[in-house]
Formats: C-alpha cells, sequence, structure tokens
C-alpha cells in the first residue's frame, strides 16, 4: 500500500472503522444532564476515559481545558461533556505503551530548532531498543525520510498511526505484522544532528495527537 506523508502537516490514509476502547471507572460524581466527573484512577489515560464514555479526546480537552496539560493525575476530577451511564461502557481493546524506555526531552506542540513538535521527543537511558506502541501492520520503512533518517510508520485498528523517527536501526518490513512490545528498531540519530532520541508521533487519521494523552 501507498502511502504518502508530511510529518508537519498531513497524512494520506485509509479510514478504519474500528473502534478503540477502554477499561474499568472509578468514582463518579453525577451533576445533572449535562455530563458528569469522573475521578482519574491509576493508571488510566485521557485516551482510556475517553472511550470509556463514547466522547472524543477533543471533546475531553476542550470541556476540561487541558491544552497546556502534559498529564493526568491520579484523583483528577475530569468532566464528561455528556449523560452517559456505567452500563453503557465499552469493552477494553489494546492501548498504547511507551515506544521507548527513557527521558522526555520535548512535548508536543513545544518548539524544537525553530519546528513546531508534531509528537514527542524520548531520549534513552539505557537501552535503546524501540518498541511497537500498538499492535498494528507496518506500511512504511525508510532509511533516509526528510530529517528524520531512518523511520517506521505503524498502521493500528481504530485509524491510528504511530511514527517513529531516527533509528540506527531497523528489524521490521513493510506488510509485517507486529504485536504491542515487540522491538522494531534501536534508536540513534541523524547526518544533520549526532544527539540521540527517538521522534515519536501518533496520529488518528490525519490529525496528529498529543501522545502524552494516550500513553500510560
Amino acid at each position: 500500500m501507498a502511502l504518502v506523508l508530511c510529518l508537519n502537516g498531513c497524512a494520506t490514509a485509509p479510514k478504519s472503522l474500528s473502534k478503540v476502547n477502554s477499561s474499568t471507572m472509578n468514582s463518579l460524581s453525577t451533576i445533572g444532564t449535562t455530563g458528569f466527573y469522573h475521578t482519574v484512577s491509576r493508571g488510566q489515560t485521557l485516551w482510556r476515559i475517553a472511550n470509556l464514555y463514547g466522547v472524543s479526546i477533543e471533546e475531553l480537552v476542550s470541556a476540561n481545558n487541558l491544552y497546556d496539560f502534559t498529564k493526568i493525575e491520579v484523583g483528577q476530577k475530569i468532566f464528561i461533556p455528556r449523560s452517559k451511564s456505567p452500563g453503557n461502557m465499552y469493552p477494553l481493546t489494546e492501548e498504547f505503551i511507551w515506544p521507548l524506555r527513557g527521558r522526555l526531552i520535548a512535548s508536543f506542540g513545544q518548539k524544537w530548532k525553530e519546528e513546531t513538535i508534531k509528537g514527542i521527543l524520548i531520549a534513552p537511558v539505557n537501552n535503546k531498543e524501540v518498541m511497537a506502541a500498538r499492535s498494528g501492520r507496518v506500511v512504511f520503512c525508510n532509511q533516509n525520510f526528510l530529517d528524520l533518517g531512518k523511520t517506521i510508520i505503524i498502521e493500528h485498528p481504530g485509524g491510528f498511526w504511530t511514527i517513529y523517527g531516527r533509528l540506527s536501526e531497523v528489524f521490521v518490513q513493510p506488510g509485517a505484522q507486529v504485536n504491542r512490545g515487540v522491538v522494531i528498531a534501536k534508536v540513534g540519530n541523524t547526518t544533520q544532528d549526532e544527539k540521540v532520541f527517538l521522534h515519536f508521533q501518533l496520529r488518528k487519521g490525519i490529525q496528529a495527537q498529543n501522545p502524552l494523552f494516550y500513553l500510560p
């Protein structure tokens, strides 16, 4: 399958009809017909909470003014802008994991070398192995893609795509099915910049998402 991707703006990709879902909720405080509050429990992400109640991440971000937040915290109250019964919860599907064990050096929307980052930058601490953030199909591998050097793109159910740039070694080929957590590459640098870190993006369709809303 041909995939055309511009990391600074857009991507062309087939639409997926798969639903992405979530798991158990904690305390609720009903506030009438306009919605209610959900109390964040350990391990929950904004994406998990959104799918728990069948709302979009954009709705939660807007309703809770989360634009400047890099993460949500245990005990935090998240307003759910719809009146959904706990009995209407969706079944659980696979969630995202961190693609690299390391240190976050730049977040979504920050400036890096005069450009706005469409993902996050992660520097390795000990291990340079890069893992698939979620199960899916490898649709793109390139040895010198734009300014990211060696790059992998994986397509996931629900219309999601993950992008892994600045790699030193690549262990997968286009068309390969990979499971969440499998090692797909090692992080490296580029010819333009010798610093070692992973450039990781998460997109839904053509829209770049803040990975920190999806990662535990």
